[in-house]
């Protein structure tokens, strides 16, 4: 049987991994961690055979930490020999290389850093065996073969750690309740929102953040007088409350700013539990709104109040909308598992 020496193995804070994990095992493939204590007690040797694939996500991402102010990052010095210690190894190994591009430059980086994330992504790549990405607009520019994104809801019934799902989708209620969910972080244009935030329509937020960017929010909060209209619950989720929450919501807001991320893992939280998304226009977001309903489009911050209206004034059509099964055509467990058996299998 063909070995996926697997990097990271674990992650704490997002449960897209061990779903990735779940997802190649349940496509026929013995999946091991690779990390620099197997490697140096032997155990990843089979990277040396070319039967065998390395898949890596998000290894750029190491190079760098938040700094604690402003919501930036910088350089870790130990992130960067970690990273290139990898990408040695991405070099001399005989096994089959996949790395998944999840971003065009790592979160919150500016300027020279953000440079620095962007030719480390375009090495990491270059000298990989196959590019992933779960945008299929980005396949060519990243000389990549599209594979879907797995919703979190649809798990073929395979228990998976970090993953609760109660009810796949929210009890709608007479009034849309909007939400954004999951880390509070610049990137994610939060703070461009609340400025233009309609007064009198109530707004949930919810998620760890920095306390600076938290504070940040707060004022604007308090400066536009949308106190009583917001609820702001900083601090981290589990996945039990993260699931309760998302199924009292019926909008959720992807406010990601362009040029950050491929797609956003909340998308696939929310999609088919959820009524109507309101996300920045990326071409994802153009290509899966040709696809299916409720998903609303904005490129310039001014264009919320117009589309928070809209949702309010056709709520009682909105409200019976039910995107789940044509979601799971795109993005379920099933053709998922298809997809990624079809690629592995023949890389």
């Amino acid at each position: 049987m063909c070995t996926i020496y697997f990097s990271p193995f674990r992650n704490e804070s997002n449960s897209y991994i061990e779903m990735q994990k779940a997802l190649l095992r349940a496509s026929g493939f013995n999946v091991q961690p690779l990390n620099l204590r197997a490697l140096f007690t032997g155990k990843n040797f089979g990277i040396f055979h070319s039967r065998n694939i390395i898949v890596f996500h998000w290894l750029e991402a190491r190079v760098f930490r938040r700094s604690g102010s402003g919501g930036g990052s910088k350089i870790d010095i130990i992130g960067l020999f970690t990273c290139l210690f990898y990408l040695g190894l991405i070099m001399l190994a005989r096994a089959k290389v996949v790395y998944f591009v999840h971003d065009h430059a790592a979160h919150d980086t500016k300027g020279y850093q953000k440079r620095f994330s962007i030719m480390l992504i375009r090495y990491l790549t270059h000298f990989s065996t196959a590019r992933v990405v779960h945008d299929p607009s980005y396949a060519d520019a990243y000389r990549a073969t599209y594979l879907p994104h797995p919703l979190y809801w649809d798990t073929g019934g395979i228990k998976i750690d970090g993953i609760t799902h109660s009810e796949h989708k929210s009890t709608p209620s007479d009034v849309p309740r909007f939400a954004i969910l999951g880390m509070i972080r610049s990137y994610k244009g939060i703070d461009k929102i609340l400025n233009v935030w309609p007064v009198g329509t109530k707004l949930i937020i919810r998620g760890q953040g920095t306390p600076e960017y938290c504070d940040e929010l707060r004022q604007i909060i308090k400066d536009r007088h949308i106190l009583n209209d917001t609820t702001f619950v900083q601090g981290f989720m589990s996945s039990d409350e993260f699931d309760l929450t998302l199924s009292h919501v019926d909008v959720l807001i992807l406010p990601h700013l362009a040029g950050t991320m491929l797609v956003s893992g909340a998308f696939f939280e929310g999609i088919g539990r959820v009524k109507a998304i309101i996300a920045r226009r990326t071409p994802f977001i153009d290509w899966v709104s040709s696809q299916l309903p409720g998903i609303y489009a904005f490129e310039q911050d001014a264009e919320i109040p117009a589309i928070v209206a809209a949702i309010q004034a056709n709520w009682a059509t909105l409200s019976a909308n039910d995107a789940s099964a044509a979601a799971q055509k795109l993005f379920g467990w099933q053709q998922s598992c298809a997809a990624y058996r079809e690629f592995f299998t023949h890389l």
